[in-house]
């Protein structure tokens, strides 16, 4: 449907909020873009208010203005007045239609504030609502376990493999070398010996230096001890705040125990004010009853439903019997005898009734046809000559009339006449049927014959009186003359003759057969009165049973009916009253199983049931707050139990606790200063009783070695520092028995475990099953990767196509907007969002991770996407307000590009602004297009608006395109330097992220695409994808450009097989492995090694980075090797290489030379 766009043509403000005296008119208006610029506080934002105004009039409070807006062909006038709204098209009032919703009208306001701090998550839900209707894919995806990160050299199985493989490898070598090191094992058990007894040396000197120097402590904190009272080894240290607590809990429970006290009388009260007996109902009873009132309602309904199901009864009686005659009801005598009557196969009687009918008024029919026949027969002249001898006088005539006469003249006459009757007849056979047809034939034969014999001689005469004599043989009557036209008059008549002698006997005929018809149905008729007559001798038994007449077949089926219908009723009536009589005896037994419990209570029952109900439900509610009351009584008597018990506890602990501490009840300050020196004393405590134990068990130590008995008076002369002396040098002596000992037994245990002689084919059986295992990691990975790819592949048929309009509309924007560079997303997990794909990295962002002037130009495509597709017939204004404030002249030029672009498809666009720089950027790039455009400017002087001359703008002050140097005749090869375009690195970057330098040969081409922000390959193919169009770029050129792209990708992917891809710091931080206390170490090494994460694994490992866990390094290993940053797989040789790539390119329509050079120069860089 054609939208018409809404163009402002004059805008009057005569008064607004903050702008007493309003603005001036602001006249002819451009129905383009028109560009509203001043400082603050000069009307921008009124001016805005007020067009918005004069679209929906929403808030019109306090505002007066006017506008003309033109709409098509129509020219219409808004008037507001604070409230009084007027609209007028062509002069005449009328209410403008067709625009959309007012709740909307914010989207048409596109201010730099709303995008910065929004984000259009109600859009973006109600888009992938839209989208639902597929298979969730993902949750298929996870279900399945399916990924794209198989395990590789990294996995436990190949690490299992590989470590079973080489320790069987590693025992065979061991077993061979094992004889020469038995030879070395007196040696060293002769080395080990003399390192024992300097070990021994060690580790007493050891001990008693330790000793002295515990001793010399204990002597130190026992000095300390000493300086504190005696009376402090009796506090614990929570004194102050016990006494604290149980005071306060005494006061709590004896507040309790009053309010307590206080509910208990409240319910008593209670209980008092209720005046019921005291005698208890059990809630099984209360039930019971429940039950039985609830039973007596439904007896009580269904007598009812009874007494209504007879009155219904009753009527079909009284219907019965009044439609064969009875005005009253029956007497019991003929109600009995008609009840005792059988009625059975009254469906034969129906079907006699049926045959009657039909065979009754098929006989009046045909008597009616009998009696018409016969008086038609009668109006019939027809003579008694037969219709054969008819036809031979008209023959014999017509032959007479073919022979020759004398007189030509004559002749030619009547052949004419002749002639004219035959056409007549001919044209009159519709009519009169197949005589008109005999009679036409036999005039034209006659004509024509007469014409054709007029110049014969009258020798025919002879002949015509032979034709005369035969005629009159015939019987009939003669023509009055024998001359042609009494010859032809009489062969009219007896055409006549003929025709009513045909009639006569086709009516004979039909008269017959109805004759015929009627004897048939006269024999079926007496068959039904027989019939008839038995039923009515059947019959006769019945009471009352009238007379009927024998040919009356409808009276006698009609009375058997109702005296049907009269049964059914009647034994319906009897059985509902037998109902109604038990249920009054069952509704006064359940009355009589209720009343004692009334009874107990001293409550009267009631025969009224709604009565009754009514005050039981009072008694139940009754009964429920006295036991209420009780529970209440009861819980409040326990508390109280309990709250004394707990204060007489608490006043126990207190007076035990000034009892053990020696001070009075009443002074807790003594207690307060006392326990502050308690922690100091109890430290210090401990550390005493510590290092006492310490001595002793140092001591005991000591007494248990083997050389205290020969040294013991050394002991008490010698001080720590000269016992750990003399260990020392005994230390130097024993250093190498750990070394000594290890080697020993390495040897021992290699002899013993040859003579178990079990360990080489434990190896091999071990290194069998991990390769079992290996082999079924092999299937997983198959499955995975298989699935992984086949969902993926799914995704990206799937992802965009159920898309609405306004989704594919916003990317097309955006991607115009950003050159390509971005595309839209919508992120539908947890909270739908909408997100931007940079199409040279890769990756996708949300939101908060764009910057503000990337985030403001998505916001922005959405929001114009969303105005195109919500107008269904009338194209509103866009009021934008300062969007190019964050962004640079690139993007500038961009967001300029879109709102002229929607205003080129006729939506007048209004741009508000106080930044002076803005508006040249807009009138710079205005003045190149062929759009109408105005430039508003206004300012503070009394909330007046002038309207002045922009300032006219050189050529050099506004830079709205990248800045890209011109080819000027520049080469090729001579261009790039001149870019200086970056080195393209295989195995870091994909082909995506390729500069276009290396594509495009034509250095035109190339310019314009740069002189646009497009660089890289990503961006270009994203932008020509979304509706992009870039002079001298057709899709011939493109579509060579994305086949030398996927050349590209295929040698990159053959190239990095056995290669390991560079990393930085962000990889390091992706892994989550390396804690924030060495990943900047970790960072460093890896840019001193180029970002190679092969060196970096060898550098760890090797301690380049001080204090890294080997776990951590294995699994840092093992992350590189499942996200193939470290490929384990051989490399590829150039050779092999080429011979992939020409398989390749042997299903792409692209010459190898081409391919070449192209390769050549990325390779080259």
């Amino acid at each position: 449907m054609k939208k018409s766009p809404y163009v402002i043509e004059e805008l009057s403000i005569r008064k607004s909020p903050g702008l007493v005296s309003g603005l001036a008119k602001m006249k002819n208006l451009a129905p383009n873009v028109n560009i509203i610029t001043g400082p603050n506080a000069s009307g921008k934002s009124s001016t805005a208010r007020a067009i918005q105004e004069l679209i929906w009039h929403k808030n019109t409070k306090g505002l007066s203005l006017h506008g003309n807006v033109k709409i098509e062909n129509d020219n219409w006038e808004i008037d507001i007045d604070s409230g009084r709204i007027s609209t007028e098209r062509n002069g005449i009032n009328e209410q403008l239609k067709g625009l959309p919703a007012q709740e909307g009208h914010h989207r048409y306001l596109l201010a730099l504030h709303n995008f910065v701090d929004g984000n259009e998550n109600e859009l973006a839900r109600e888009i992938a609502k839209q989208s639902i209707g597929g298979f969730d894919l993902q949750a298929a995806h996870s279900s399945l376990n399916y990924s794209n990160r198989i395990q590789t050299l990294g996995a436990t199985a190949y690490k299992n493999y590989k470590s079973a493989e080489k320790e069987y490898q590693s025992k065979r070598d061991e077993q061979r070398s094992l004889k020469q090191e038995e030879t070395q094992i007196n040696e060293l058990r002769r080395k080990k010996e003399e390192a024992n007894l300097a070990q021994q040396g060690f580790e007493f000197y050891k001990k008693v230096a330790d000793f002295q120097l515990l001793k010399r402590e204990q002597e130190l904190l026992h000095n300390k001890i000493k300086e504190y009272p005696s009376a402090i080894t009796k506090l614990k240290g929570n004194e102050h705040e016990l006494i604290q607590q149980y005071e306060e809990e005494i006061q709590q429970n004896e507040e309790a125990i009053q309010k307590a006290n206080t509910e208990i009388e409240q319910q008593q009260n209670t209980i008092k004010a209720l005046n019921i007996s005291n005698v208890e109902i059990t809630s099984q009873t209360i039930e019971e009853v429940d039950a039985r009132i609830e039973k007596l309602e439904n007896i009580k309904r269904q007598i009812a439903d009874l007494n209504q199901l007879i009155l219904q009864e009753k009527t079909k009686e009284k219907a019965a019997l009044e439609a064969i005659g009875f005005k009253t009801e029956l007497q019991n005598p003929i109600a009995n005898a008609w009840n005792s009557i059988s009625i059975e196969n009254i469906g034969n009687l129906d079907k006699l009734l049926r045959d009657a009918h039909q065979v009754l008024g098929r006989k009046k029919v045909l008597e009616s046809e009998v009696d018409f026949l016969e008086e038609k027969i009668q109006q019939t002249n027809g003579s008694s000559t037969s219709t054969d001898t008819i036809s031979l006088g008209i023959k014999t005539l017509g032959e007479w009339l073919k022979e020759p006469t004398l007189n030509t003249e004559k002749s030619n006459n009547t052949a004419m006449w002749i002639l004219f009757f035959g056409l007549l007849a001919s044209f009159t056979t519709p009519f009169i049927g197949w005589i008109g047809s005999v009679i036409g034939v036999v005039c034209l034969a006659i004509a024509a014959f007469l014409t054709l014999q007029k110049k014969k001689s009258t020798g025919g005469n002879n002949t015509l009186n032979i034709r005369e004599d035969d005629f009159e043989k015939s019987g009939l009557t003669p023509p009055s003359q024998w001359e042609t036209a009494s010859v032809v008059t009489r062969i009219d008549e007896l055409i006549d003759q003929l025709k009513e002698g045909k009639e006569k006997e086709t009516i004979t005929q039909k008269l017959n057969e109805c004759k015929k018809g009627l004897s048939a149905l006269q024999v079926k008729l007496d068959a039904l009165h027989d019939e008839h007559q038995a039923w009515q001798e059947k019959l006769r038994a019945i009471p009352e049973f009238p007379t009927i007449a024998n040919d009356d077949f409808s009276s006698l089926y009609w009375y058997l009916t109702h005296i049907k219908n009269w049964q059914e009723a009647n034994t319906a009536l009897k059985t509902h009253e037998a109902k109604i009589e038990k249920a009054n005896v069952l509704f006064n037994e359940e009355l009589e199983k209720i009343k004692p419990t009334f009874a107990q209570l001293n409550t009267d029952i009631s025969d009224d049931l709604i009565e009754l109900k009514a005050n039981f439900s009072q008694l139940k509610k009754v009964l429920k707050a006295r036991q209420e009351s009780r529970r209440i009584i009861e819980d409040k008597q326990k508390a109280i139990v309990e709250y004394s018990d707990k204060i007489t506890k608490q006043k126990s602990r207190l007076a035990d606790i000034y009892s053990r501490i020696e001070i009075d009840e009443k002074d807790k300050d003594s207690v307060f200063e006392l326990t502050k020196k308690l922690e100091e004393y109890t430290q210090i405590g401990k550390e005493f009783y510590s290092a006492k134990e310490a001595v002793a068990k140092a001591e005991h130590q000591l007494k248990l070695d083997t050389l205290y008995a020969t040294h013991q008076s050394e002991i008490e002369e010698i001080n720590a520092e000269e016992a750990l002396i003399k260990a020392e040098q005994n230390a130097e002596k024993a250093k190498e028995l750990e070394k000594i000992k290890a080697e020993i037994i390495t040897i021992e245990t290699k002899v013993e475990e040859k003579r178990k002689g079990h360990e080489l084919e434990d190896l091999l059986s071990k290194k069998d099953e991990n390769h079992v295992l290996l082999h079924q990691l092999y299937e997983e990975n198959l499955s995975s990767l298989t699935g992984d790819m086949i969902i993926e592949e799914l995704k990206n048929e799937t992802q965009n196509k159920n898309r609405p309009e306004l989704f594919n509309r916003a990317n097309e924007i955006f991607n115009k907007i950003t050159l390509g560079r971005y595309e839209l997303r919508l992120n539908e997990k947890d909270n739908t969002t909408f997100e931007a794909k940079d199409e040279v990295s890769k990756r996708t962002f949300k939101l908060a991770e764009l910057s503000t002037g990337t985030r403001v130009q998505l916001l922005l495509a959405v929001r114009l996407a969303y105005v195109e597709t919500v107008e269904s017939s009338i194209k509103l204004p866009i009021l934008a307000d300062e969007l190019l404030a964050n962004s640079d002249d690139e993007r500038a030029k961009a967001i300029i590009d879109a709102l002229i672009e929607i205003s080129r498809e006729g939506r007048q666009v209004f741009y508000f602004t106080a930044q002076a720089d803005e508006v040249e950027k807009w009138q710079a790039h205005l003045s190149q297009s062929n759009l109408q455009y105005k430039i508003i400017e206004l300012d503070q002087k009394e909330n007046e608006s002038r309207f002045s001359t922009p300032n006219q703008v050189e050529a050099n002050q506004i830079q709205l395109t990248s800045s890209v140097p011109l080819p000027d005749g520049l080469s090729y090869e001579a261009y790039g330097q001149q870019l200086s375009v970056p080195k393209f690195n295989l195995l870091g970057q994909e082909n995506n992220q390729l500069h276009l330098w290396y594509l495009i040969q034509d250095v035109d081409l190339l310019h314009s695409a740069l002189a646009r922000g497009i660089k890289y390959w990503g961006q270009l193919e994203s932008y020509v994808r979304n509706n992009g169009k870039i002079d001298g770029l057709n899709d011939e050129k493109f579509e060579q450009f994305k086949k030398l792209t996927d050349v590209l990708a295929r040698f990159q992917e053959l190239y990095r097989v056995g290669r390991h891809q560079l990393i930085d710091r962000t990889d390091l931080q992706d892994s989550g492995l390396i804690s924030e206390n060495f990943i900047d170490k970790t960072s460093d090494k890896l840019t001193e090694l180029d970002g190679d994460p092969v060196a970096l694994i060898h550098s760890l490992e090797n301690g380049g980075v001080p204090r890294f866990r080997r776990d951590t390094i294995d699994e840092l290993n093992d992350y590189f090797l499942e996200q193939g940053i470290i490929d384990d797989r051989e490399t590829i040789d150039s050779s092999e290489i080429l011979i992939r790539l020409q398989a390749y390119l042997s299903n792409v329509d692209i010459s190898i030379s081409q391919v070449e050079r192209f390769l050549e120069v990325v390779t080259r860089g």
